[in-house]
């Protein structure tokens, strides 16, 4: 019986660092998708600027086609900053159970008479920790999906108004 208690806990042991490294990495993946958004900023923010420049060279020769261009991608542009900044905003998540949480479980599983602390009770500590670590990862990952989708919109949208710059660009080569 005692093999069996000392093999069900190594399992815990070993599903609860499972849980941290993918923990380490769920977040290692926001942080990659929050620089990814602040780069379709940056390059938003460049075509932005070009796009205004572009502006105040419209005259009266300026074909209507070239001006309705212009005033779409602006709004690609602007679309892809406001879908990057939803991004960035601030999510409350869950985050594994830190030292005070555990140092509370600790405490509680001594505090009961010494007598029925035993490798069933130290089991069910581990499995607490499991479990709450793998409901803070589906939680983290959920997070990360959103974002993701946000992000694909973006960099969508700055594609469709690169596009629509380099068309009116044409046009107005070729008048």
């Amino acid at each position: 019986m005692t093999d069996d208690l000392e093999l069900k806990h190594k399992l815990f042991i070993s599903l609860l660092d499972a849980h941290s490294n993918e923990y380490r990495h769920l977040l290692e993946v926001w942080r990659d998708l929050e620089r990814k958004a602040q780069g379709v900023i940056a390059i938003s923010g460049v075509f932005l600027a070009a796009a205004f420049a572009f502006v105040r060279q419209i005259d009266c020769g300026t074909q209507d086609i070239e001006k309705v261009l212009l005033c779409i991608a602006i709004v690609l542009l602007v679309t892809s900053v406001l879908i990057s900044v939803l991004v960035l905003r601030i999510r409350e998540v869950r985050i594994p159970p830190g030292g005070e949480f555990i140092n509370n479980l600790v405490d509680d599983i001594l505090k009961i008479d010494e007598s029925s602390v035993s490798s069933e009770r130290y089991s069910g500590f581990i499995f607490d920790q499991v479990r709450i670590s793998h409901d803070v990862n589906e939680e983290m990952s959920n997070a990360n999906e959103s974002k993701a989708k946000h992000l694909w919109r973006a960099q969508l949208s700055v594609i469709c108004a690169i596009g629509v710059v380099a068309i009116t660009t044409i046009i107005s080569i070729l008048n």
